[in-house]
């Protein structure tokens, strides 16, 4: 879905800095799950240790179509 390597496709300001600039110092986890044979869904999320606050991205691959959810 996405790469480690690629930036989220979303963007947020907190406390005056950029998600660009925070996220690469929190702490991030990859997840998988199938809800069924037909659907991989994806979770990436990052903490802000100090804070506890944490921002997810999911995703929903399908098997037989070339798109994510």
């Amino acid at each position: 879905m996405f790469s480690g390597t690629v930036n989220p496709p979303f963007t947020f300001v907190l406390g005056g800095k950029s998600s660009d600039d925070l996220l690469r110092y929190w702490k991030r986890t990859d997840t998988a799950r199938k809800p069924d044979a037909e659907r991989l869904e994806r979770t990436l999320s990052w903490t802000d240790e100090e804070s506890g606050l944490q921002v997810r991205l999911i995703g929903t691959e399908y098997a037989e179509f070339p798109v994510v959810e």
